[in-house]
C-alpha cells in the first residue's frame, strides 16, 4: 500500500485572501503533499480540517498570505541570501556588494552603530553627484535641439521621475544611467572621431559594469552608431 501524502494544518493564522476585499481574518490552511487543499474560516471548518492533518503548526500571531512572485531583483542578492539579514537594506547593500565586504570594508552594522559616515559618503559620490552630472548633461544635450525647452525638460526628468529617489539612496541606477547617457552624448556627432567612438564604448562598458541591465541602453547606442558609422563602430567595441 502506498504511503499517504504528508499533510500539515496551519492553525490560528490571520489569513490574507486575494480578492476577498477584507482585512486579514482568523483561519487555517490545510496542505496535503504539495497542494493547498482547504482553507478553513469558521470554527466548524477549522475543527474538521484540522482533524484531517497529520501535523499541526500553530501560527498564532502570524499572517499567512498566498505565495507572491518577485519581479524585481538584483543578481548578487541570489548569491548573498542569508547574510546579515538583521541589517536594513542600505547597510546590507554596502556590506555585501563588491565594493563592501568583498574588498574588506568595515562591516555595515559597525558603521551604523558607531555613526560612521562611510555610507553617507558612498551615497554622495556614487548616487547624488552622478545625479547632478546627469541632469546637467541632459540639459546640455537637449539644448542642441530645443534650446528654449532644454532646462524644463532636464529638470522634469531629474526631479519628476524615479531618478531623484534613486539619487539619494545607495543604488547604482543613476551612476549606470550617467555612463549610458554619456555614451550617447559622446557618440552623437556628425563625424565622430576614433577617440569619440572609443570613449563612447568606454562609457557604455562602464554602464553595464555598474548595472548589467544597462546592456539594453548600451545596445541601443551601439545600434544607432552602427547605422551611421558602419565598420567604424568596431572602435566603439574596442573601447567597451
Amino acid at each position: 500500500m502506498a504511503a499517504s501524502a504528508p499533510s500539515v494544518y496551519i492553525a490560528n493564522a490571520r489569513l490574507v485572501r486575494l480578492g476577498a476585499g477584507a482585512e486579514p481574518r482568523p483561519g487555517g490552511v490545510l496542505v496535503e503533499g504539495d497542494s493547498i487543499t482547504a482553507v478553513a474560516l469558521t470554527d466548524r471548518e477549522q475543527r474538521e480540517t484540522r482533524s484531517r492533518a497529520r501535523e499541526v503548526f500553530d501560527a498564532a500571531g502570524m499572517i499567512l498570505t498566498p505565495g507572491l512572485v518577485n519581479a524585481h531583483y538584483h543578481s548578487y542578492g541570489t548569491l548573498l541570501k542569508g547574510t546579515q539579514n538583521r541589517l536594513p537594506l542600505e547597510p546590507w547593500a554596502l556590506y555585501t556588494v563588491a565594493y563592501g565586504r568583498a574588498l574588506g570594508a568595515e562591516p555595515a552594522e559597525h558603521r551604523r552603530l558607531n555613526a560612521n559616515l562611510g555610507m553617507w559618503w558612498s551615497t554622495l559620490w556614487s548616487s547624488l553627484v552622478p545625479f547632478i552630472l546627469l541632469v546637467v548633461l541632459m540639459y546640455r544635450f537637449a539644448r542642441r535641439f530645443v534650446p528654449d525647452e532644454a532646462l524644463p525638460a532636464a529638470l522634469a526628468l531629474g526631479f519628476g521621475t524615479m531618478m531623484l529617489p534613486h539619487a539619494v539612496n545607495l543604488y547604482g541606477h543613476v551612476l549606470a544611467a550617467l555612463f549610458a547617457f554619456g555614451a550617447l552624448v559622446v557618440s552623437e556627432h556628425p563625424a565622430p572621431s576614433i577617440r569619440r567612438l572609443v570613449a563612447a564604448g568606454g562609457f557604455a562598458g562602464l554602464a553595464v559594469a555598474v548595472e548589467y541591465h544597462a546592456v539594453i541602453a548600451a545596445a541601443v547606442v551601439f545600434a544607432a552608431v552602427a547605422l551611421r558609422e558602419r565598420r567604424r563602430t568596431l572602435w566603439m567595441l574596442a573601447g567597451a
